[in-house]
């Protein structure tokens, strides 16, 4: 990229994700889970979906304990850590 000598001034630039993919990967009781879920405009998780790593099965009991504890790790996630571009 060849520079030149213009003079000028950036007043302003922004760049804005407005859905990011959250993922963890945890293992509860011998057993390893996924949990998902997007988070939108910075402060909306939505779409949480918990399942068995090594089945392939969904759980969809919001109640069960994987399902529970997956839904806290994605709220508790530390993003600007973990965030890949």
């Amino acid at each position: 990229m060849e520079t030149t000598e213009k003079n000028y001034v950036v007043n302003f630039e922004d760049a804005y994700a407005s859905c990011i993919m959250l993922s963890v990967d945890f293992t509860l009781n011998g057993v390893n889970y996924e949990a998902r879920a997007d988070l939108l405009y910075g402060d909306l998780i939505e779409n949480i979906e918990v399942s068995n790593s090594d089945t392939g099965e969904y759980i969809y009991d919001d109640e069960d304990e994987a399902y529970v504890l997956g839904d806290y790790l994605l709220f508790n996630m530390n993003i600007g850590k973990n965030l890949t571009f």
